[in-house]
């Protein structure tokens, strides 16, 4: 763990503490062409890690160093160290769940509540 770490942090003088799970991570690798699944090095990549009996260091090593390369967040690193710690313990399906983070769309928050919020904002206007 504390390689990947240092692999994500090289030089840096501020450390991130990231966010989301390697899947969630891994959807933000790409370039121009596309991110996550729209990016088959990073399709291939996740399919490497998830595929895995043992824990994947080198994979996840090359995922962190993608992140890095592409200047996007890493995952929580206290998740990731759960999820590690957790990785043959059947019941928590890390893999599983990394590859559905993977696949999953990310949600949308900004403009769908809003519009929800509206519509209800105003039918209590006009129903008195």
């Amino acid at each position: 763990m504390a390689f990947l770490f240092a692999i994500y942090h090289r030089g840096v003088s501020r450390p991130s503490y990231g966010f989301g799970s390697l899947g969630d991570a891994t959807r933000r690798i790409g370039g121009g062409a596309g991110r996550g699944p729209d990016d088959p090095g990073a399709a291939r990549l996740i399919d490497r890690i998830v595929a895995s009996r043992r824990i994947p260091w080198r994979h996840l090593q090359h995922a962190v160093a993608r992140l890095r390369a592409c200047d996007q967040a890493p995952p929580s690193w206290a998740e990731l160290a759960d999820d590690l710690t957790r990785w043959n313990d059947r019941k928590a399906r890390v893999a599983y769940r990394w590859a559905v983070d993977f696949h999953t769309p990310a949600r949308r928050t900004g403009t769908a509540s809003k519009n929800d919020n509206t519509a209800a904002t105003s039918k209590k206007g006009t129903t008195k």
